[in-house]
């Protein structure tokens, strides 16, 4: 099977869809990338990519386009939209490779699919959109955007317009379900597919072999972007709060653009000698934070439907065999409760999250060390969380939509 995948984030950024693209010519098809110039989390192009237009890594061939990288400021992300919008569009109307199937994989922004679906009836293919970011509500979960504005209005009835060319729809999270087919009146038909975790499942002996709260101090590790909707804000004033704030160390690993306000808070709040940052790390070396960590903190902030979705970082943190810390509703609160009753929820305030931080640090080693094992042997369990099933499920959905094409 020929496959043109759309997305606007690929490797060296560190996104799902490059194991995924990966995988799929592993399985036996021929994979073409349409995507950026690679710049997630620096706000430049990163180093040796300026000039780089096509390669091929590990059998997928890639097509970088250039747009105009996105800056900080809110400028600078709608011209970084605008230019996605015509970058993306202008390529796939002079396109005449022809291909049995395009997969799109967004990544903020929506734009990077607007010309697939002239693109694949021109080619009469079909579009399977395996989604990642929900649209229009991710402007919500900015909150650049209100829900009753009229840019959200106007993006409502864009985005209609742009899933309805779609074949089938697939999302990680069951919810966004009702989404699509209650709120945007979307008749294309809808399936759950997981999105994989960014790393391998690591051994047993490397994530058991842990002493929980060493040195009296309980270790808890956010692994991912600094931005905007995951308000690490309410994080750090919990901290401050805790009763327990003499027995942590926090680190912060990933980049974003939030990161320098995260930082100046941490200092205003005097917790420089509990709060660690190390800024962004490739995927593989992650590992060596997870393993010195005693518990792994997952927020999504509840403004708006995006909310209830699963975050990707749950499902790999349950490899890791400890207790996870959420501020979570909806998908991704089901899951961590379902993985382990001894994980722990809270609500998105800080008393709720101090209180939360100190439920964790009265947890005994025993609890924990159960906890982290009732999270591991749920991701095991569940082969619909791993990389080759999840290429599975697409492969044959796109085999699906070829054959009643």
């Amino acid at each position: 099977m020929k496959i043109l995948i759309v997305s606007a984030r690929y490797y060296p950024e560190t996104f799902s869809i490059t194991n995924i693209a990966e995988e799929l010519v592993k399985m036996g098809n021929d994979v073409t990338v349409l995507t950026g110039k690679p710049s997630y989390g620096l706000y430049e192009i990163y180093s040796g990519y300026s000039n780089i237009e096509n390669q091929t890594i590990n059998g997928v061939k890639i097509i970088r386009l250039n747009e105009k990288i996105r800056k900080k400021g809110f400028f600078s992300l709608v011209r970084n939209y605008l230019s996605i919008f015509h970058i993306y569009n202008s390529y796939l109307k002079k396109c005449n490779t022809k291909y049995d199937a395009v997969l799109s994989h967004v990544v903020s922004p929506i734009f990077s699919i607007h010309g697939v679906g002239r693109f694949c009836k021109k080619q009469n293919i079909p579009h399977m959109h395996y989604g990642l970011d929900l649209w229009p509500e991710s402007l919500v979960a900015t909150g650049f955007v209100k829900k009753n504005s009229i840019v959200f209005k106007m993006m409502k009835k864009y985005c209609k317009k742009i899933y309805n060319t779609c074949d089938l729809i697939t999302f990680a999270s069951p919810c966004t379900e009702s989404y699509f087919h209650d709120f945007l009146k979307i008749k294309v038909p809808f399936k759950h597919i997981y999105q994989p975790c960014l790393t391998k499942l690591p051994s047993e002996e490397m994530v058991n072999n842990h002493l929980f709260k060493e040195s009296s101090k309980c270790h808890i590790l956010y692994c991912g972007s600094v931005a905007r909707f995951h308000h690490l804000d309410l994080f750090i004033k919990s901290i401050s709060a805790s009763s327990c704030k003499d027995q942590l160390t926090v680190t912060i690993v990933g980049s974003g653009s939030e990161l320098e306000n995260i930082k100046k808070l941490v200092s205003d709040l005097n917790l420089n000698d509990v709060v660690t940052f190390t800024g962004r790390v490739s995927p593989k070396d992650t590992i060596n934070f997870y393993v010195k960590a005693d518990v792994l903190f997952a927020p999504l902030y509840n403004n708006s439907f995006t909310s209830y979705m699963i975050p990707q970082k749950v499902i790999e943190y349950f490899m890791y065999s400890r207790p996870i810390l959420g501020m979570l509703v909806g998908d991704g609160k089901e899951l961590i409760t379902q993985a382990s009753k001894l994980n722990v929820v809270c609500d998105q305030t800080i008393e709720s999250l101090s209180n939360a931080i100190d439920h964790i640090c009265s947890m005994n080693e025993e609890e924990m060390t159960r906890c982290g094992l009732e999270n591991r042997a749920f991701f095991v369990k569940n082969k619909r969380f791993q990389l080759p099933i999840i290429c599975e499920e697409l492969e044959s959905s796109l085999v699906s939509l070829i054959n009643n094409k």
